[in-house]
């Protein structure tokens, strides 16, 4: 039985308020609150089992919430079946149906209504057109590349003219290089539309590339949701910090004001990182915000030697040992001129600066500064 919580909806078109959901005792769901702008692309992002998918079907009806209220377009949806809820869906699978021909596929929602079997198809026919893949109409999804059926997927859900569509890891059975591609085209496609999205991915680089906001989400509950960039720049926690991006964290501690120490090391902090919480802390750098200098001194600056060098297309990841101020490795991202300028090699001492903007601090326990 779902217990109704929660007060009014504000102003967004899909708002959800104080949802929690059991599966007997594991607790999927914790407290989750958000609201979505009509026409938005949200990406839902989390590792496996974060709840993720569980927010996704609860939002389709397709698994109902064990308590709180979810709003559609100014609706209270928390209780109605799928069939009455605004929305289209692609899964992870495409759930196409094997015996209809693509058109078909497409068409088949339609028929249902009650449209004609000569409209429905033409409106089909346009929807594959718009998708990229009319010349396949009369091709059946065994004959289909998997992009192709992804694409099928996706007119079949827009065919309704859903408020709301609903992608759950559409791409995750894509090769690398056909997942590029198509999210790329996904983006456009849904600017096109205007359809207010929603997608689950655990690729974080899927939904830094596009998603208009991104839910973080870990063991149930919401972490951040917020749009890429501040997700990237300024994470509201260790748990986001570690797991948008790449960053290094470093243990030491801040006074409070305008500085931290790790060992013998003190590290300033620019204006948009001052206020740290005093006491004991995460120090965190991304590989792009250290830069790599011939001197070895100066503020922020430490000695460091170079461990190895890893190629990856146009830039290069530097690793470093810093004895003075960590263990474990730093590394710095660089460009392939800059790698060539500085003439980087394995064994070579180096001089690493820690950009004072960029370092971010993270209590040990708690929310970032």
């Amino acid at each position: 039985m779902i217990k109704k919580t929660g007060t009014a909806p504000d102003e967004g078109y899909l708002t959800i308020s104080n949802l929690e959901k059991y599966y007997g005792p594991y607790h999927a769901l914790r407290d989750v609150s958000l609201s979505v702008r009509r026409g938005e692309f949200v990406c839902f992002l989390g590792p496996s089992g974060c709840g993720k998918t569980t927010l996704l079907r609860a939002i389709a009806g397709l698994d109902p919430q064990s308590s709180g209220q979810i709003w559609q377009d100014g609706r209270d949806i928390s209780l109605l079946p799928p069939a009455r809820r605004d929305f289209g869906i692609v899964f992870q699978s495409y759930a196409l149906f094997p015996n209809l021909s693509v058109i078909d596929n497409v068409a088949f929602g339609l028929r249902n209504t009650g449209v004609s079997a000569k409209d429905a198809r033409t409106q089909a026919q346009e929807l594959l057109a718009m998708v990229g893949i009319a010349e396949h109409a009369q091709k059946y999804p065994s004959q289909l590349s998997g992009g192709q059926q992804q694409r099928v997927a996706i007119a079949r859900a827009l065919a309704m003219s859903p408020g709301l569509l609903l992608l759950d890891e559409p791409l995750s059975a894509l090769d690398a290089r056909v997942r590029v591609r198509l999210r790329e085209e996904l983006h456009d496609l849904q600017r096109r539309v205007g359809v207010t999205s929603i997608m689950v991915t655990h690729d974080q680089e899927e939904a830094l590339s596009l998603a208009d906001r991104i839910v973080v989400m870990n063991a149930g509950r919401v972490e951040q949701f917020d749009t890429p960039q501040r997700i990237y720049s300024h994470p509201a926690n260790r748990f986001v910090a570690e797991f948008v991006g790449d960053m290094t964290l470093i243990d030491g501690q801040s006074d409070g004001q305008d500085a931290v120490r790790i060992r013998q090391q003190r590290l300033e902090l620019g204006q948009l990182r001052k206020g740290a919480p005093t006491g004991a802390t995460a120090i965190g750098i991304r590989p792009e915000d250290l830069v790599l200098t011939q001197s070895g001194t100066g503020p922020n600056t430490v000695t460091a030697t170079v461990d190895a060098v890893e190629f990856s297309g146009a830039s290069a990841v530097v690793r470093l040992h810093a004895p003075t101020l960590c263990d474990i490795p730093l590394r710095a991202r660089l460009s392939l001129a800059t790698l060539t300028q500085l003439q980087l090699a394995e064994g070579i001492s180096i001089g690493a600066h820690l950009l004072p903007d960029a370092l971010h601090v993270f209590p040990v326990h708690g929310d970032a500064a």
